[in-house]
C-alpha cells in the first residue's frame, strides 16, 4: 500500500493532503461551528479567487523544468530578498501553528498536564532531530497512508452526519454583519485556504519530483493540470466537510469553540465519535495526530530546503563555503529559536492565535500572486503554452481583490 502511494499519488493529491491541517481541521471546523453553512461558499469562493496562483506554479514547473523560485531569480535579486522574508515570515507561523495543534491533540489523548506550548517545543525539536539524522521519508510514508485514511474517514463522517441530520434544529445559514470581528473572522479563515500560500511554491518542487520518477516519457503540461485540478477541487471538498462537521456536531450540540488546543482537539475527536461511534477513538486519534504532524513535518523540512534555494542565488558564496548538512542544521536551529519567539510574543490565546497567523497567510497571497503572474507570462514560457485572455483577467482580480481585502485588514488593525 505504501508503495502504491509513493508511486501514483501525484503532486496535486500531496497537496491536498498537506492542505488537511490548520487551515480544515481547525479553521474549517470554526467557520461552521460560528457561522453556519454559509462559510463553504466563503471556503469556495477564496479558493476559487486564489486557483489561479497555485496554477500557475504547477504550470511554471511542468513547462519549465525548473521551480518557481527560479523564475523569481530571474526577474532580478530584490524578488529574492521579498521572497525570503516571505519564508521566514509564513513558514515559521505555520510551523508554530501545526506544532500547537499537534501537541494539544497528543496532550488530549494521552491526558498529559505539560502546558502545550512546552510539549510543542519538543515536538519540533523531535522533528528536527528526525529530519537531521534522515529518517524523514519512512516516517513521511508511514504519515501519508494515515493521512489518505484520514480524509476518506472524513466523508464518510460527514455522510453519515447529514443523513441523521434534522435541519429543523438550526438555521444552516446565519446572517453576516461585516462589522470588524467578523472581517477580521473572515480573513483569517481565508488566510489558508485551501492552505498557506507558500504551498504554492513546494507545489512547484513537487511537480518536479513527479517528472523526475517518469524517465519513460515527458510529464506534460496537461497531466501536470488533471493532477493538480484533482487534489485542489479535493482540498476545498474537504474543507467543506470540515464546515459541515462543525455546524452540524459542535453547533448542533450547542457548544462553543474551545479557547485553547487541548480543548478544541477534543472537540474535534468528537466529530468522528459522536457520528460514528466512541469505538472510533482509537483510529481517529492515531491518524488526526499523522495529519496535523505529516503537515509539520512537509514544513520544517520546507524551511531549509526554500532558503537554501534562496541563498543559492543572492549569496552563492556562502553555500561553497558551508558544508551542505551543517548549513540545514544552522536553518533548523533558527526556525526552532523563531517559532520560540512566535509562541513568546503571541501566545495569549489559542483562538486568536490561530486567527493572526492565518491572516498573515492572507495578505502575503497578493505578493506570491504578484510574482507567479509575472513568470508564467514572462519569455521563460513559450507564447502557446501562456494562459489565456480569461486567466490573465482572473489572476489580476486574485491580485486586486486580496490587495484590497489586505488593506482593510490592516485599517481594521490600526484602528483597533
Amino acid at each position: 500500500m505504501i508503495n502504491f502511494l509513493k508511486n501514483n499519488l501525484g503532486p496535486g493529491l500531496i497537496f491536498a493532503a498537506v492542505a488537511v491541517g490548520t487551515s480544515h481541521v481547525v479553521q474549517s471546523t470554526r467557520a461552521g461551528a460560528t457561522y453556519g453553512l454559509s462559510m463553504i461558499l466563503l471556503v469556495v469562493l477564496v479558493c476559487l479567487v486564489k486557483y489561479p496562483t497555485f496554477l500557475f506554479s504547477s504550470r511554471y514547473a511542468a513547462i519549465t523544468g525548473h521551480s518557481v523560485i527560479d523564475g523569481y531569480a530571474k526577474r532580478g535579486r530584490w524578488y529574492m530578498y521579498i521572497f525570503l522574508a516571505l519564508i521566514l515570515v509564513e513558514i515559521t507561523i505555520a510551523t508554530s501553528a501545526a506544532s500547537l495543534v499537534t501537541s494539544g491533540i497528543i496532550k488530549s489523548v494521552f491526558n498529559l498536564s505539560m502546558q502545550t506550548t512546552v510539549l510543542s517545543m519538543i515536538l519540533i525539536f523531535i522533528t528536527i532531530m528526525i529530519l537531521i539524522v534522515g529518517k524523514y521519508k519512512a516516517l513521511e510514508s508511514f504519515c501519508k497512508v494515515l493521512v489518505i485514511g484520514f480524509c476518506i474517514t472524513t466523508l464518510i463522517t460527514t455522510f453519515i452526519a447529514l443523513t441523521g441530520f434534522e435541519s429543523s434544529n438550526l438555521e444552516p445559514i446565519s446572517e453576516l454583519a461585516f462589522d470588524r470581528p467578523t472581517t477580521l473572522f473572515l480573513v483569517s479563515i481565508a488566510g489558508w485556504m485551501p492552505t498557506g500560500i507558500i504551498g504554492a511554491v513546494l507545489l512547484s518542487n513537487w511537480v518536479l519530483a513527479r517528472k523526475k520518477t517518469i524517465t519513460d516519457r515527458p510529464f506534460t503540461r496537461k497531466e501536470a493540470d488533471f493532477d493538480f485540478h484533482v487534489g485542489y477541487v479535493s482540498a476545498i471538498f474537504l474543507a467543506a466537510c470540515f464546515v459541515i462537521l462543525g455546524y452540524i456536531v459542535i453547533r448542533g450540540a450547542g457548544g462553543t469553540i474551545a479557547n485553547d488546543s487541548a480543548g478544541f482537539s477534543v472537540q474535534i475527536i468528537s466529530l468522528f465519535t459522536s457520528t460514528i461511534g466512541s469505538w472510533v477513538f482509537v483510529l481517529i486519534a492515531a491518524t488526526i495526530i499523522a495529519v496535523m504532524y505529516s503537515t509539520l513535518l512537509a514544513l520544517a523540512d520546507g524551511f531549509p530546503r526554500l532558503i537554501v534555494g534562496v541563498i543559492d542565488s543572492l549569496w552563492p558564496n556562502v553555500k561553497n563555503s558551508i558544508k551542505e548538512s551543517n548549513l540545514y542544521i544552522a536553518l533548523f536551529i533558527v526556525l526552532f529559536i523563531l517559532v520560540g519567539a512566535v509562541y513568546f510574543l503571541f501566545m495569549s490565546s489559542f483562538t486568536q492565535f490561530i486567527d493572526l497567523i492565518t491572516a498573515i497567510g492572507f495578505i502575503v497571497t497578493p505578493i506570491i500572486a504578484t510574482f507567479n503572474h509575472v513568470i508564467i507570462f514572462s519569455d521563460d514560457i513559450p507564447p502557446q503554452e501562456r494562459p489565456g485572455p480569461g486567466l490573465k483577467t482572473w489572476s489580476y482580480s486574485t491580485i486586486i481583490i486580496f490587495t484590497a481585502v489586505t488593506l482593510v485588514w490592516i485599517y481594521f488593525q490600526l484602528t483597533a
